[in-house]
């Protein structure tokens, strides 16, 4: 009686550690946001977006734009986009930012009371774009992750080649919060690039990136000196990820292949079986 007893119980164990403990993947901060913004002189318009609901699905696209004087034709755009989700050990989603702003035709001279060297805020443009997709999650096992996407990020300067700054970039990341550590990083700020890579993570704390980044600046130009109907033009920065994912798996014990589990079972089984009838002859 004892040996059956026994061996019901092993052949229960084996039939049950077949299906190894999933992975346990829990959100727990939800940092995803855009920003578009656009001054020109004293005009300006900013705007900012972020999930109603965290760790739900988030789909934002904000427009800002801006414009001075009339007859000076100064203009700024902001745009940020984004639409990302998670799913039960998942991240994903794209975005996409642009900055530009510029000078058009001065038509006329500048006012008599205003130097154009001095000329302050009246003048200038400055515009951005963000774009951030970030989750903090915790695992409670060993994972294998998978990241994978594109990124890119440049800059383009129209006729006249007036702007004095301007600032963007793409990028992922995947950090090891409790260790303090980048566990991956990839970014761009004049170019395109894939993203493919894979590796693996022990239980813990960590945040998963996804971010694209544009700015634009200018003042008034210094040779500006009074002349009418001097055109410049402006110039515009761009970034974004596109299809940017994190797929994490659990990595816990070997699991059987669901035919030699099977087959675990119905061995011991009839070992049980087998057992039963020898002691019953």
């Amino acid at each position: 009686m004892m040996t059956k007893q026994l061996l019901f119980a092993v052949a229960s164990a084996v039939c049950l550690s077949s299906s190894a403990s999933a992975l346990t993947f829990t959100p727990t901060q939800d940092n995803r946001r855009t920003h578009a913004g656009a001054i020109a002189g004293i005009d300006q318009d900013i705007q900012n977006d972020n999930p109603a609901v965290a760790f739900d699905v988030f789909s934002s696209d904000l427009w800002a734009s801006a414009s001075d004087v009339p007859d000076w034709d100064v203009f700024a755009n902001g745009h940020a986009s984004q639409s990302s989700s998670l799913g039960p050990a998942s991240i994903s989603g794209s975005g996409f930012v642009s900055a530009d702003g510029g000078h058009g035709v001065l038509d006329g001279q500048l006012p008599s009371s205003v130097s154009a060297i001095t000329i302050g805020p009246v003048g200038q443009f400055q515009a951005a774009g963000e774009s951030i997709l970030e989750i903090v999650f915790t695992i409670d096992m060993d994972a294998h992750f998978d990241i994978q996407g594109f990124i890119g990020a440049g800059t383009q300067i129209a006729e006249g080649d007036f702007g004095n700054g301007n600032s963007q970039s793409a990028g992922v990341n995947l950090f090891d919060v409790g260790n303090g550590i980048s566990i991956f990083e990839q970014s761009v700020s004049n170019d395109e690039q894939t993203v493919a890579t894979s590796g693996h993570i022990g239980p813990g704390t960590y945040q998963f990136t996804a971010s694209a980044l544009a700015s634009v600046f200018s003042g008034m130009d210094e040779e500006d000196s009074g002349d009418a109907e001097q055109t410049h033009g402006g110039y515009a920065s761009r970034a974004g990820f596109q299809e940017v994912s994190l797929t994490l798996t659990g990595r816990d014990k070997p699991i059987p292949e669901p035919v030699t589990a099977s087959l675990a079972c119905f061995g011991l089984g009839a070992l049980v079986l087998q057992t039963s009838r020898r002691r019953r002859a």
